[in-house]
């Protein structure tokens, strides 16, 4: 819930650089809502994030997504895990 997000808790990224942490950046609308988004877990294929979302269609309050970087690094529209 940092400023410069989209609403309710966002997902960010930053990377360890030079011994430190590089500047957090949103993920951008392709994966955070004005809703909650949260729990991120980045698969060690460092292509799939899964996380849960208030904000994403779904089967309740919270639901599991997954996403891939596509091949230009960008992450696609999240996918409803489903069922469990």
């Amino acid at each position: 819930n940092r400023p410069g997000g989209f609403g309710g808790k966002d997902i960010w990224v930053t990377t360890f650089e030079d011994n430190k942490f590089t500047e957090p950046v949103n993920l951008g609308p392709t994966i955070n809502t004005e809703y909650d988004e949260d729990a991120p877990l980045i698969h060690q294929d460092n292509q799939t994030l899964y996380f849960s979302s208030s904000g994403w269609p779904g089967m309740g309050s919270n639901d599991l997504f997954y996403s891939r970087k596509d091949e230009n690094g960008n992450f696609t529209a999240p996918v409803n895990m489903g069922y469990p």
